[in-house]
């Protein structure tokens, strides 16, 4: 209940009340998992539930303490590999992943994301039932997506093609408009700082139509920033403007 109820307080950004619920949870099953009298299978339900809190509360802190939100994430963790759930391994992986990159130590975030990729791609091969498949197909997206962004940051354009166009793939596979249009952008933005300003437009131009078919004003706007810096690369200023 108390974790329902922290999700619930992060999905209305009311952070502080998500962390209180989340503390108050992980204080509650860790009692349960350090108490003698307690079965060893009501330790291990105590242990799940107490890495779902850490893991939560990883996101709930990690605009305001990178930090802490590595503590708790690497925590989670812990619990995973001791669980043997690979799926949860995966996740806390991305996550420690995207905070080292918050924190400017994108080498090292580079690892946790490649160790995140390794394991969702092991178990989109797994037999699972489909909508398993596709959760880990979306992870193995978002985990090339975040080594793409990693490479770009670096400097290393070459390095970004494959990862953003294989997610790219992987999107239009599910059916994901959303992440189809974010990964034409990034895609652009790679092409575009290898000076293939002609792709990069093409890229940029249905993008936009995209974002525009769904109404993501957001989206828009970045499409039609990236848009205008390929037109102002190719001279093309009345344009850009």
């Amino acid at each position: 209940v108390l974790n329902r109820l922290g999700l619930s307080y992060r999905s209305l950004g009311r952070t502080a009340d998500a962390i209180r619920c989340h503390n108050d949870g992980l204080e509650i099953c860790t009692d349960i998992t350090r108490a003698p009298e307690r079965s060893d299978e009501e330790r291990r339900a105590g242990e799940r539930l107490a890495v779902k809190h850490l893991g939560n509360l990883g996101l709930c802190v990690r605009g305001r303490d990178l930090k802490s939100a590595i503590d708790f994430h690497k925590q989670a963790l812990a619990i995973h590999v001791r669980l043997h759930n690979e799926a949860g391994q995966a996740r806390q992986l991305g996550n420690l992943g995207l905070c080292h990159r918050l924190l400017g130590e994108t080498e090292r975030a580079i690892v946790y994301h490649k160790g995140s990729l390794e394991l969702h791609e092991r178990l989109a091969r797994a037999k699972l039932g489909e909508r398993a498949r596709q959760r880990e197909l979306a992870g193995r997206a978002a985990q090339l997506n975040n080594l793409g962004n990693c490479h770009f940051e670096l400097g290393q354009i070459a390095e970004t093609f494959d990862f953003f166009a294989d997610a790219l793939e992987i999107y239009k596979q599910l059916n994901y408009p959303e992440a189809v249009a974010d990964q034409l952008n990034a895609l652009a933005r790679s092409y575009l700082k290898t000076g293939e300003i002609v792709r990069a437009k093409r890229l940029c131009e249905e993008a936009l139509a995209l974002e525009r078919s769904l109404g993501r004003r957001g989206g828009e706007a970045r499409s039609l920033t990236n848009l205008g810096r390929c037109h102002h690369a190719s001279g093309e200023l009345d344009h850009a403007i």
